[in-house]
This record gives C-alpha cells, structure tokens and sequence, in this order.
C-alpha cells in the first residue's frame, strides 16, 4: 500500500471525526459560569480539556468550601454520574474552560463496545 495514499485519506477522517465529538459533546464554559449546582441531577461528567474548574462545597449554608481545583485531562463529576446519584458538590469554571460533556450511556458505550 502506498503510504501516501493511506495518510492523505486517513486526516480528512480523523479530522470529521473530531470535529463531530466536538460538535456533539464539547462544552465551552466563561471564566465565573456554573457547569453544574449542588442536588442537581448527575445526568453526565466532563472531562476538562483547557482551563481550571472549581469544586465547591456549598452544603451547610454557610460560606463555599473548596473541594478541589481541576485542571486539563481531569474528570468533573463522575463519582455522582456513574452512581446515579444528585450532585454533592458546584463545579464552577476558575477560567475560561473547554470540556468533554459524557452522559452515562454514551460512556458505556465507549468502555464496553469500544474500549
């Protein structure tokens, strides 16, 4: 096979690839703006793909407590997505932030059917 020939076809598809997965599942969030509140549903997790992301413990009624600073290649609520469970904490972008938006079903589909 002509080497030429293999990688000249293999970019435009890579490239429609990833242009698709950002399209469908990329999620751009401003320096200031919430991703997600404390006991809202965790219906997906993010993967944190530029910037930093704060999570904040804002149970107790009192003053916010930071939970964790996160940076690229991080996971951003996962714990509460994979159970099921409401969100224990607020995730909020320090920065202007990129990230990977990944609902449950989807996830399992790439562990399982395309691991």
């Amino acid at each position: 096979m002509d080497p030429a020939a293999h990688s000249g076809s293999a970019t435009p598809e890579l490239g429609e690839t990833a242009l698709g997965v950002r399209r469908d599942f990329e999620r751009v969030a401003q320096a200031g703006e919430a991703i997600f509140e404390s006991g809202e549903p965790a219906d997906a997790f993010y993967v944190l793909l530029a910037g930093e992301v704060l999570l904040l413990d804002t149970r107790g009624g009192g003053a916010s407590r930071l939970v964790a600073r996160l940076g690229p290649g991080d996971p951003v609520g996962e714990t509460d997505s994979l159970l099921g469970c409401a969100r224990g904490a607020r995730a909020v972008a320090a920065t202007d932030a990129r990230l990977l938006r990944l609902d449950r079903a989807t996830f399992r589909s790439m562990c399982f059917d395309r691991p």
